[in-house]
């Protein structure tokens, strides 16, 4: 998957479009599309990735299984775990989410108390 088709599927999951990305963004009009053929700058890779919340590895194809921005390392800690649930069987996927929802709302109504 090249860089471009990547940013397609970004928009696509954000309900943008590459115009409204480069407009946003400050960047000329039709510049993401070029990457496929040139090499996007640092700053702008940087620029894009924050806007979307991937890492640039995600945008260079590097590493696909780390899509997402990290914040901290709880963060990076849940994003483990979905990867590895996401392997799962069905059933045993749908019984660790409803422990972890059942799990949330009974924290959530004790400090709500």
């Amino acid at each position: 998957m090249t860089i471009v088709s990547r940013l397609k599927d970004l928009c696509t999951e954000k309900g943008t479009t590459m115009t409204a990305v480069e407009r946003e963004l400050g960047f000329g009009k039709g510049l993401l599309r070029t990457w496929d053929s040139s090499s996007p700058s640092g700053e702008k890779l940087k620029k894009i990735a924050l806007y979307f919340n991937v890492t640039t590895d995600y945008l260079l194809g590097v590493d696909s299984n780390d899509k997402l921005l990290a914040k901290n390392v709880l963060e990076q800690k849940f994003l483990k775990f979905a990867r590895i649930i996401a392997t799962m069987p069905d059933d045993q996927r749908i019984l660790i989410i409803k422990h972890f929802e059942d799990t949330i709302n009974v924290y959530t109504k004790s400090s709500n108390n």
